[in-house]
């Protein structure tokens, strides 16, 4: 699975809270703002953003959200861990293609297994969860790319790095 960048700018409100909640990494301006008012209308969420509330955000902040259908400013969401940074408005972009740059430049094969491996430990046992991490971590390795980005730490040139050259979004 690829990551997917989220750059929330504006009103993030049912189901653009739960498009926003699909995304692996969250960036959000400081015009942000979040919120469910389902409740207000007689109903909840359906396609997925309760869940991915609970599971970013943990139960406390589920249950406050959803029912008392307020909205939080981005600076609340950051506290409440539903975006990962707070920006201006004006670079808001300008920081997400940062993150995307800082993502293609490690190995992609590394990237999509992380990924999987964090999607699959929830509501795993610790067991399952580092059973599944050190399988994961196992199978994902190339070994020849492994070989040469270790060689290439060990020499201190790119500390490693996956990728050397300009990356295109």
């Amino acid at each position: 699975p690829k990551p997917i960048i989220g750059a929330v700018n504006g009103w993030a409100l049912a189901g653009g809270l739960e498009t926003a909640l699909a995304c692996d990494i969250r960036i959000a301006s400081e015009r942000a703002m979040f919120g469910s008012f389902e409740a207000r209308r007689g109903f909840h969420h359906g396609d997925g953003g309760l869940v991915r509330l609970v599971n970013s955000a943990g139960v406390g902040v589920a249950m406050h959200m959803l029912l008392t259908a307020e909205p939080i400013d981005a600076e609340q969401a950051l506290e409440w861990n539903l975006v990962s940074k707070v920006v201006p408005h004006e670079t808001l972009m300008e920081e997400a293609e940062t993150v995307a740059r800082q993502i293609l430049r490690n190995s992609q094969r590394a990237v999509r297994s992380a990924k999987q491996t964090i999607l699959d430990t929830v509501g795993k046992t610790l067991d399952e969860q580092l059973r599944n991490e050190a399988w994961n971590a196992y199978t994902c390795a190339d070994p020849d790319e492994t070989l040469e980005l270790l060689e290439r730490f060990y020499g201190k040139t790119d500390a490693g790095r996956a990728g050397e050259h300009e990356t295109e979004l």
